[in-house]
């Protein structure tokens, strides 16, 4: 199942995500627009954050994902959706942003769960 998320929830959606899967391990892999080559930007590493930085009436989106000591930040300016993978059990499987320019970044998880599932398990590998 595919939820869109509204843009006016972005700030919010995107803390609360960030708060419930850090540490998931996650693919992270972008598609050019119209079909072309996509690339594995990312495979297994652990998932930190997802941050909307509103500027100007603009909105930009950032990954930080890696292991702790080469972390790095993904940044997708000008989004235009952002959707959010569910299995039909509820598991969050991850998310899809597109940008104006047609370019998709997509996070999948590699153990998609319930956030509910695992609320208060600490130090556990996802």
């Amino acid at each position: 199942m595919t939820e869109v998320v509204a843009r006016e929830e972005w700030i919010g959606f995107c803390a609360e995500f960030s708060r419930q899967h850090s540490g998931w391990r996650a693919d992270l892999r972008v598609e050019e627009p119209a079909g072309g080559p996509g690339r594995q930007l990312a495979r297994g590493v652990p998932f930190y954050g997802l941050t909307a930085h509103p500027h100007d009436g603009q909105m930009s989106l950032s990954l930080l994902m890696g292991p702790e000591e080469s972390l790095f930040t993904h940044d997708i300016p000008d989004p235009r959706s952002l959707e959010l993978h569910t299995a039909p059990e509820g598991a969050h499987q991850g998310l899809t942003v597109t940008a104006r320019s047609g370019m998709r970044t997509t996070l999948r998880f590699s153990a998609p769960a319930a956030p509910e599932q695992l609320d208060g398990i600490a130090g556990v590998e996802r």
